[in-house]
C-alpha cells in the first residue's frame, strides 16, 4: 500500500509539472514539502540529525527552521525531476554554472578518468543532468530504491536525460572499463554504510561512511575528486568541483582509505554549513554505532 501511495503521489506531481512553467513547478514542490513537514513524516529523524550535527551551536527554533527548509528543498528536487525531461539541453546548460571545472579537465588530460565523490546536497539529480548537458562524460553508480516502481521511473528519467547508470555492487571491472574510457565515475559517499563502512568523523561524531569510492581511486590510480551541487536563486544551480583528495604517502590501504574518507567528510561538512537546509537530513546518518574494534577495510562499494 505504501509503495502504491508513493507512486500515486509521484504520478500526480509529474502530471502537474507537465503543464506548469518551471517556476510554478518549483512552487508546487516547495508546497508539497511544507505539507509533508507538517504531517511529520520522518520529521523526528530530521530534527534528531540536526541536533546531533549542530547541538549547542543552534537552538531548537533555528534547527526546526532548517528542517522545514530541508523538506521544501526535497519537494523542489522531486518537482525538478518531473520538470527536467521537458527541459531543452541548452536550458539545462544555462541553469547550471560550474566552479572548479579545471580539476575535471586536468583529470581528462591525464587520460585515466576519475572517481567523483558526491553527496545528497543541493539537487544531485539536476547536477547530473546539467553535467551531461555540459558534455561531462560521467557514469553514475546508484543504489536501487526500495520502491521498485519508483526506482524504475527514476531510472527511465535518468536515461532519458542522457545519464549513464551502473548499479551499486556491480563488478569492479565494469567501473574499471568506464575509467579506462576516460570517463568520470560518480558515487554518493554520504549515507550510513552499516558495518561495512569506515568510521570517520562527521560533524564531530563517528559515522559509518562508504569507503568503496576511495578504494577504487586508490587501487586504480585515478584522482578522487569531491563534487557537490548547490541550489541558487531563480531555479539555477551550481556544480562545485573541489581539488582531488590525495592519499597519504607510505600508508597502508586501510589507513589511506580512512584518511581520504575523513577528508571527504570534513569537506562535505564545510559545504553543508554554508546552507544546511540543502542537505538530506531525513536519512539516519548515524544509525550504525562504532563496533568495539574498527574492522579492517574490505573490498566493495
Amino acid at each position: 500500500m505504501r509503495d502504491a501511495l508513493e507512486m500515486l503521489g509521484l504520478q500526480a506531481l509529474r502530471s502537474a509539472c507537465a503543464v506548469t512553467p518551471y517556476g510554478g513547478g518549483l512552487a508546487i514542490g516547495r508546497g508539497i514539502g511544507r505539507i509533508v513537514f507538517r504531517m511529520g513524516l520522518r520529521r523526528r529523524v530530521c530534527l534528531q540529525n540536526l541536533e546531533r550535527a549542530f547541538g549547542a551551536e543552534l537552538d531548537a527554533r533555528v534547527r526546526r527552521g532548517i528542517a522545514a527548509r530541508t523538506y521544501e528543498h526535497v519537494g523542489m528536487i522531486l518537482a525538478e525531476i518531473a520538470l527536467l525531461p521537458r527541459m531543452p539541453m541548452p536550458e539545462r546548460r544555462r541553469r547550471l554554472e560550474i566552479v572548479g571545472m579545471e580539476h575535471l579537465e586536468r583529470a581528462q588530460r591525464a587520460g585515466r578518468g576519475a572517481v567523483i565523490a558526491s553527496a545528497h546536497y543541493g539537487n544531485w539529480e539536476f547536477i547530473g543532468a546539467g553535467g551531461v548537458a555540459h558534455g561531462i562524460p560521467v557514469t553514475f553508480v546508484v543504489q536501487r530504491q526500495r520502491n521498485r516502481r519508483a526506482d524504475a521511473l527514476l531510472r527511465r528519467t535518468r536515461e532519458q536525460l542522457g545519464m549513464r547508470i551502473l548499479d551499486r555492487g556491480m563488478a569492479v571491472r565494469r567501473v574499471r572499463a568506464e575509467l579506462e574510457a576516460n570517463r568520470f565515475v560518480g558515487i554518493m559517499c554520504d549515507q550510513d554504510a552499516r558495518r561495512r563502512g569506515v568510521f570517520v568523523p562527521f560533524f564531530g561524531r563517528p559515522a559509518s561512511t562508504h569507503k568503496g569510492a576511495a578504494q577504487l581511486a586508490l587501487r586504480l590510480g585515478v584522482p578522487f575528486i569531491p563534487l557537490f551541487g548547490r541550489r541558487l536563486a531563480g531555479g539555477r544551480h551550481r556544480m562545485l568541483v573541489l581539488p582531488p583528495i590525495e592519499p597519504p604517502q607510505d600508508a597502508s590501504e586501510t589507513d589511506a582509505v580512512r584518511d581520504m574518507m575523513r577528508h571527504f567528510n570534513a569537506v562535505l561538512e564545510s559545504v553543508i554549513r554554508e546552507e544546511p537546509g540543502q542537505y538530506l537530513w531525513l536519512h539516519r546518518r548515524w544509525k550504525t554505532q562504532r563496533p568495539p574494534a574498527q574492522p579492517a577495510v574490505r573490498a566493495g562499494y
